[in-house]
């Protein structure tokens, strides 16, 4: 299996080289803005460390979509297209208005002539001390009828898709004592911004953490291709990294839990007392260091963008492949 230029792992002795084992990985990745303006799509540089944890207890998958509960009145969808035909591209230019096109504004016509004399009503009611009456209710009260709301439930677009998980590291060995440390330490890394265009992203070249292994890379983009100048006293800020996250099973994605689209990391939290009890570890790497005995890791990803019909086909091809989504190949 390829390897990244570092693996971070929990627990240390945890493999995945194993085709049955399940787990999650995480890669950080910046945009090549201005590869991505000049050539299209998305490319990334990717922090050369990947980061491997046990699949937490509680794993949920989301997908929400914003539909709005609209009334119509007298219109339906089908009027609706016919009334606004004219106005298309594809229609510009054609003799109007057509026979069902009159018919339609005749309706329209008759509905508002109508609407205006039971408003009259209202208010001519209202003057004799009558409240809260409203057109309905004039035809409600007189003929037991009321007008066709129509209603229709319309597609607003997509919600984006968020997600929370908890990781429960404990330190059962040194070896453990300094991953743990490492991983904490990239969490905290990816979840802020920074006042130059960080150099552990490489620049496409293989240095500084560049990858020249993956397909995506461009040995002649630089980390500032967008075009704007970064500097120690700069006015700008870089983003935080984007984050990569994947279910595996062994080399290949895990068949069933999908990986997430490249997500924002919203919130890192680190509870270092998760037993309600704070205690050290002294010297675990024959140094004068310490660290909790336990951290408890809670982050928020958001996806950056909708998931499509077509991502989750992709996804899913390449789970039933026993290949990876991604459209790069770590390193050797």
């Amino acid at each position: 299996m390829a390897r990244s230029s570092k693996t971070l792992r929990y627990p240390q002795e945890f493999t995945v080289d194993t085709p049955t084992t399940d787990y999650i990985e995480f890669y950080a990745v910046r945009p090549k803005f201005g590869e991505n303006f000049r050539k299209g799509g998305i490319k990334y540089n990717y922090h050369p460390t990947r980061v491997i944890l046990n699949v937490p207890q509680k794993v949920v998958e989301n997908h929400s979509q914003n539909w709005n509960n609209a009334a119509l009145g007298e219109l339906t969808p089908d009027s609706i297209s016919r009334l606004i035909s004219p106005f298309r591209t594809e229609n510009q230019g054609t003799p109007l208005p057509m026979l069902d096109q009159i018919g339609e504004v005749g309706n329209l016509g008759i509905r508002f002539a109508e609407q205006k004399a039971l408003e009259a009503a209202v208010k001519g009611m209202q003057t004799m001390g009558a409240s809260g009456i409203t057109p309905n209710g004039i035809l409600s009260a007189t003929g037991g009828i009321v007008y066709n709301p129509n209603l229709e439930i319309l597609y607003e677009g997509p919600d984006f898709r968020t997600f929370n998980f908890q990781f429960v590291l404990f330190n059962k060995s040194e070896g453990d004592a300094q991953e743990i440390y490492n991983i904490v330490e990239w969490f905290r890394e990816q979840s802020v911004p920074s006042l130059n265009n960080r150099a552990d992203f490489g620049n496409g070249s293989g240095a500084a953490g560049g990858d020249t292994n993956r397909p995506d890379t461009d040995t002649g983009n630089t980390p500032s291709s967008a075009g704007w100048s970064f500097n120690s006293k700069s006015r700008f800020l870089a983003q935080p990294p984007f984050i990569l996250m994947t279910y595996k099973r062994g080399a290949g994605d895990h068949p069933f839990m999908r990986p997430l689209l490249p997500a924002a990391l919203n919130s890192v939290s680190v509870d270092y007392t998760p037993t309600g009890n704070y205690t050290v570890m002294n010297d675990f790497d024959s140094r004068d260091k310490a660290t909790t005995v336990a951290a408890n890791i809670t982050i928020q990803l958001t996806e950056r963008t909708n998931l499509t019909y077509e991502d989750l086909k992709e996804l899913q091809s390449a789970a039933l492949s026993g290949n990876s989504s991604r459209t790069y190949r770590a390193p050797e």
